[in-house]
Formats: C-alpha cells, structure tokens, sequence
C-alpha cells in the first residue's frame, strides 16, 4: 500500500488519539487568572499524562478477573457440522452443550446431539453428566485459585497506582512551592537590585565629595553586581520550575496561570501513637506486604495439596426417550502423577515465601514506625526555626535601616553597609524557605500517614 493510503488509513487513529488529547487539554484552554495548592493538585491527578496513562494501566488485572470469573458462569457451546464420507453420504451433526462449574469444584453439562444422515433416520442422543473432585481438587481453595490470583493482581495494581498518585501529589507540592519560593525572591532581589543601584549612585556622589574611597564605590558596584546575577539565576529557576509544574499538571508553560500563596489552615497535630496507628491502618505498603503475607499462605496451601490424589466422582445418564434404552454410567476417576521430591522441594519453596513475607511485614511495620517519627520531629523542628527566622529577619532589617542611617554620615563603612545588605536579603531568603519547608513538611507528614490522597 502507498505511503498516502497508509496516512489515510491511520487518520482515524489519528483523530481519535488527539480527540483524547483534546478532551484533557479542554479545561486549560481558557487559563484561569490563579491556580492555589489544592487546585494544582486537583488538576495534575485529574490530568497529569503519566498518570492517566497508570490509571489505564491499572484497571488491566480487573479484565483477567473477569476472565477468571467467567470460568463459573453458564456456558452454552453450540456446534454444526456437514460431512460427506467416501459412499456419497452426507451427515449432518448438531451439538449442543451447557455446562455449570461450581466453586468446590463440581461440574454439571448436558450435552445435545443430533446426526442426520442423507438417506436413514436422525439419531438423537442426549446425555447429563456430573463430574465432583475430591481431595486434591476439592473446595474453593482449589477451584478459585485462578480468581484469588486475579483479586491480588488487582489489588496489588490499585494500590500501585495509588502510590504512584501520592507521589505525584508529593512532586506537585515540591514543585509549586519551589516555584512561588522562586517568585518571592524575584521580588526581593528586585528590591535588592534597586538598592544596590542607589548605594552606586550614593557612594559615587560621596566620592565626587572626597568623602569616600574608590574601593567604596568597587564595593557597592560588587554588590550591584551581586544582586543582577542572583536576580538572573532566580528568573531562570522561575522559569524552569513554571515548567516543570506545567508538565506535572498536563499543560504546557504558557497556559500555567499565576500562582496563589499557600495558606495553611489550622491543625492539630495529633501525637506520635495516634500517627503511627493511622500509618498503620492507611500506609499502601503495609496493605502489600499483609495482602502478600496472605497470599504466600494460599500458595504453600495449595502446594502441599499436590500430595494428595487426584480422585473424581464421575456419573453421566442418558434418558431413555432420547435413545433406545436409558442407560446411566456411575465411576470414579483417580491418579497421581507426581515426582514426590520435586513436589516436596516445591513446598519447602513456598514455605520459604511465607517467611520473606511475614519479615517483609516486620520490615515495613519497622519502616513506617520510623518515617512517623522523622515527618513528626521534622514538623515540629520547622515551627520553631519559622520563630527563629521571622526574628532574625526583623533583625537584620533594623541592622540595614541603621547601617543606611549611619553611612551618610560616615559613622559605618561601606563594607559594613554592604554585609548589612547581604545580611537583609539573605533573611528574606531563609524566612521564604523556611514557610515553604513547613508546607512541604506537612503534606509529606500526610504522605507517611497514608492520608495524602484521601482515605
């Protein structure tokens, strides 16, 4: 086929793939003026790519359980077949067949035959028959194990896409917060800059004057210096964060709205016990590592009934207004075709399992215990240094506003109006970060209390 009938072709394709692209984008072609925490979280669950790509992915394991559970349900098998042996004869033959399988294992059909053949009379034949497992295959134990197996796969995979939610959750937090941390400094270094400009303009006046030294005005002009390029490496930071965020909730950079400061709400801190049981009832990986322990357990179950035979009660019957007499069958079906050591190595296997699993829980249950404590103390450590840095902050705008007072005069130095100034915007900075540490420090204390993406 031609390059041009395969574009054709695949145009369908095509459109549907940017219908989809489309439909997610809708929301952000008319961009909102601002865009808050919660609501860049929202939209980036609501349509971040990667994500909608897992939350695809994830409902997989539900269509095999399906494909498990139909092995229960009713089955009707209908068949037709026209032959034609070597003496011209044609036979015609109809079957049909429903079947009911059972979850301990037993299994009832009837099965329907009809053959005509072409001259002579149809021959029916209609048959019930029953088929019970015993021992080996007996029970649901046995017969669901492909059904339990498809439930931990699915259940393994919500909980995957879960975790992959709250991480992504977190990279939003991170990012947003980097960001507007980014803006505010733009801002102080703006200010900065402006006052640096004026310190040049001043200093050079004062040495016109003879009241100061050329290495005065080197200074200052450092400073200014200083100020332009922290300016520059913030707006470049500005930018890539803006970026980042915008991929992070499904758009691109220019269709990111501004951003709103973040408010926390007020909270009570619960205390460490109640934060370690709340881990404990929420946390995914606990969840795993129990739904796992259980699972092993199932498995070293059904291995060790391999030892067992593999007996069948077997009954069929046949009315006698179907055939030519009735005539009914009643037997028992029975083998064992096992090698016992490969079997026996093969529980001591599973018996393994069980014990990674059950230290794969202590190992979480350790784990989590752990992070409660960490995000505990670091919450706690941040609300005292957000004291610390609003006072160091008043602190050195007082040492500035004196500094500036003073250097007209020639009462401070110009390295010392200088380091006051440094001192300023390095305050701003570390006030800026440590607000937005809190935040951060919140929402991964949420994170390791399994409460980040809801309950």
């Amino acid at each position: 086929m031609s390059t041009v009938g395969l574009l054709f072709r695949s145009l369908p394709r095509l459109s549907a793939a940017l219908g989809v692209c489309l439909h997610i984008l809708t929301p952000f072609s008319a961009v909102a003026e601002s865009i808050s925490l919660p609501g860049a979280i929202e939209v980036a669950v609501a349509h971040n790519f990667d994500l909608a790509v897992s939350r695809i992915q994830q409902s997989f394991p539900e269509f095999h359980l399906q494909v498990a559970e139909a092995d229960f349900r009713l089955k009707v098998t209908p068949a037709v077949a026209v032959e034609r042996d070597s003496r011209r004869e044609t036979v015609t033959r109809m079957d049909g067949r429903v079947e009911k399988r059972f979850s301990q294992g037993a299994l009832f059909q009837v099965r329907a035959e009809r053959v005509e053949r072409d001259p002579g009379d149809p021959r029916e034949v209609v048959e019930l028959r029953v088929e019970q497992p015993l021992f080996r295959r007996f029970g649901a134990l046995a017969n669901l194990r492909d059904v339990d197996a498809a439930e931990f796969q699915l259940l393994m995979a919500q909980w995957g896409f879960q975790r992959e939610t709250e991480s992504l959750i977190m990279r939003v937090v991170e990012v947003y917060t980097a960001a507007l941390n980014r803006e505010r400094r733009m801002q102080q270094e703006m200010q900065a800059l402006v006052r640096a400009a004026d310190l040049v303009r001043l200093v050079e006046v004062r040495e016109r004057q003879g009241r100061a030294t050329g290495v005065d005005v080197l200074e200052m002009k450092m400073l200014h210096r200083q100020a332009e390029l922290r300016f520059r490496q913030v707006e470049e930071g500005l930018t890539h964060s803006r970026a980042e965020l915008a991929e992070l909730l499904g758009r691109v950079s220019d269709q990111l709205p501004e951003l709103e400061a973040v408010e926390e709400p007020e909270w009570t801190l619960p205390s460490v016990t109640e934060a370690e049981e709340l881990a404990r009832e929420h946390r995914v990986e606990r969840m795993e590592a129990l739904a796992g322990y259980e699972d092993a357990r199932r498995n070293l179950r059904l291995r060790e009934r391999e030892f067992y035979p593999d007996v069948r009660v077997i009954g069929s019957y046949r009315p006698e207004s179907f055939n030519d007499e009735e005539s009914w069958f009643t037997g028992i079906s029975a083998g064992q075709q096992l090698d016992p050591h490969i079997t026996r190595l093969q529980v001591q296997q599973e018996e393994e399992r069980v014990r990674a699993a059950m230290l794969r829980i202590a190992a979480v249950e350790v784990r989590l215990s752990r992070e409660v404590r960490q995000a505990y103390s670091q919450v706690e450590t941040l609300e005292r240094e957000q004291e610390i840095a609003d006072a160091q902050l008043e602190l050195s705008y007082e040492r500035l506003r004196l500094a500036r007072g003073l250097y007209p005069s020639g009462r401070t130095s110009a390295t010392q109006l200088r380091e006051s100034e440094e001192e300023w915007v390095l305050s701003q900075t570390e006030q800026t970060d440590v607000l937005l540490r809190q935040v951060r420090a919140r929402y991964r204390f949420w994170y390791v209390l399994g409460l980040l993406a809801g309950e």
